[in-house]
């Protein structure tokens, strides 16, 4: 064997490709989607065009053939309902709002006016560093919390 990887063009795209080097002499289309769907259909062309499978799905012995095993088979086209459980609480199971989830720790909802930092000194810092006026925000947030119907509350205690 060459230690060089030989390269063979695709029949389907004509593009260059490695092909397996397990059996590199039997493949001869890349694995591209449509370059693969030819080679099926390659395979099978050869597969019918060879003397004794020319007949495999015709002619009255065959049709008798599949009709035997239609009727050993009776349920094999038919779709069968899942038998898993629905993953969704439905109208009849109403969902527990006691019941949390097992994955996420448990919080306490807090409103986004709660959550919001507003007078911390960081966070004011922080607006001063982005719009550059701390004097402005000094000046106008206790405005702003008059006029909103925000207050501040104390935070509970766990």
């Amino acid at each position: 064997m060459s230690s060089k990887p030989t390269r063979r063009k695709c029949r389907c795209c004509k593009k260059f490709f490695t092909p397996d080097r397990h059996h590199p002499q039997r493949q001869f289309f890349c694995l591209a989607p449509d370059c693969r769907r030819a080679s099926k259909a390659d395979s099978q062309r050869r597969w019918l065009n060879q003397p004794a499978n020319r007949d495999y799905f015709r002619g009255p012995a065959n049709v008798e053939r599949v009709r035997q095993w239609r009727q050993a088979h009776p349920g094999y086209w038919k779709r069968s309902k899942s038998q898993s459980k629905p993953s969704q609480p439905t109208a009849s199971q109403p969902l527990n709002p006691k019941t949390a989830s097992c994955n996420a720790p448990q919080r306490e909802v807090v409103a986004l006016q709660d959550f919001a930092l507003t007078d911390h000194p960081a966070f004011v810092g922080l607006i001063s560093l982005v719009t550059a006026s701390a004097t402005w925000i000094a000046a106008t947030a206790p405005l702003w919390l008059s006029t909103c119907s925000w207050s501040p509350s104390p935070t509970p205690k766990a």
